[in-house]
């Protein structure tokens, strides 16, 4: 991915919400943009109010994308900022021919985040640092990241080819790990049901796509290697694992 842009002096603050922060600031430029981590990029494409401008934040774009790709940390991602800046800054980066190698780059890292489905018990102290109810005990490293995606894919219209690509892959029954991660999804937009707000734009789309009783079965009846469900969505909040 080819960005016309060079590493910015400074982050111009378009929308005046940083003053103060200089500090911050300059300790983001000075660094290796190799090295930079989550409150870097928390800062840089903060949603709606992000630190850099167009330019300034497309720059750092490719560095993000390879963070995020490596990000093994099971606290919550808190990356939304980052789809917002994409979407919001869409006509730039279509102008400057960067868009679909970006959607691309997202959906390659969404492939390989689901590549394995593997659950790991969560430790009393692993509990706390993450701030994870106890009732999530069991968990597939990935999956937070993975329902961020979710969240974000169906929050803005830029996404709606890499959903439409999303829904292809889950198509497909004859892979159990895929199969592990429809049930791990389908569980996760369920919490969309509990926000007390309008529904986001396609997310009803996608939740009716996860909860097809004929598509839920299907890849179900795959992780268990029976024929399905006979009736309702028996054990459906259980983590299955292929291994």
């Amino acid at each position: 991915m080819h960005i016309p842009y060079s590493k910015p002096a400074t982050l111009s603050d378009p929308y005046i919400d940083w003053e103060g922060s200089e500090a911050e600031i300059k300790k983001v430029i000075d660094t290796d943009p190799k090295e930079l981590g989550r409150n870097a990029y928390s800062m840089i494409f903060y949603q709606h109010l992000p630190a850099a401008n167009y330019e300034e934040g497309c720059f750092y774009v490719p560095f993000f994308l390879d963070y995020y790709a490596r990000e093994t940390e099971l606290d919550a991602p808190d990356f939304e900022g980052f789809f917002w800046f994409i979407d919001h800054f869409r006509e730039d980066f279509e102008r400057d021919c960067l868009l679909e190698p970006i959607l691309q780059s997202i959906w390659s890292i969404f492939l390989e985040r689901t590549r394995s489905f593997k659950i790991h018990r969560l430790s009393n102290d692993e509990l706390q640092k993450y701030g994870i109810c106890e009732s999530y005990r069991e968990i597939v490293p990935s999956c937070r990241i993975v329902h961020e995606f979710l969240d974000c894919l169906t929050t803005w219209e830029v996404y709606d080819s890499v959903v439409t690509k999303l829904k292809e892959y889950f198509d497909d029954t004859s892979s159990v790990i895929k199969s592990s991660w429809f049930c791990e999804c389908a569980f996760h937009t369920r919490l969309w049901l509990w926000v007390d707000s309008e529904p986001v734009r396609s997310r009803q789309d996608i939740f009716d796509y996860f909860h097809r009783f004929e598509r839920f079965s299907g890849h179900y009846g795959n992780i268990i290697g029976g024929s399905g469900l006979n009736s309702g969505f028996t054990q459906y909040n259980q983590r299955i694992s292929p291994n």
